[in-house]
């Protein structure tokens, strides 16, 4: 995980970065478990898939569900709603393709990191991990 720093003309804004890898079963996160409320966090999500396009989500979910409910029940499943708990979200993309999901975490508690593989559906989702987001 890398630390930059953006600077524009009233304030200075700390991004931290996290890495998620799509390998065509399933997303690997590379980041802390945790960050403080109100950072800026730049998700890399890379598709290192060989045949597979996959989309890229950033979720804030129900304090204590985990990846495998994701997995289980669907990120819509788990008694999240699309507008106002859904973040940042992406296309899907390629093999080879990398994108950037920049988000500010402005609330307490579970946020998903979540890749999903288009379906016809709402998606297979393929969460990459689980991090909790602190107000202290």
């Amino acid at each position: 995980m890398q630390s930059t720093t953006t600077e524009s003309s009233t304030t200075s804004i700390r991004v931290l970065e996290a890495e998620s890898i799509f390998d065509g079963e399933g997303c690997v996160y590379d980041g802390p478990p945790g960050f403080a409320l109100g950072t800026v966090v730049a998700f890399t999500f890379a598709n290192a898939s060989a045949d597979v396009s996959v989309g890229y989500s950033i979720w804030k979910i129900p304090d204590g569900r985990t990846t495998d409910d994701i997995v289980e029940y669907g990120i819509l499943g788990i008694g999240t709603h699309l507008v106002t708990d859904m973040r940042a979200s992406s296309q899907p993309s390629g093999p080879g393709v990398d994108q950037v999901l920049e988000v500010r975490l402005d609330t307490p508690g579970s946020w998903a990191v979540n890749c999903y593989v288009p379906d016809g559906g709402t998606g297979i989702d393929l969460p990459a991990a689980v991090v909790e987001v602190s107000s202290g």
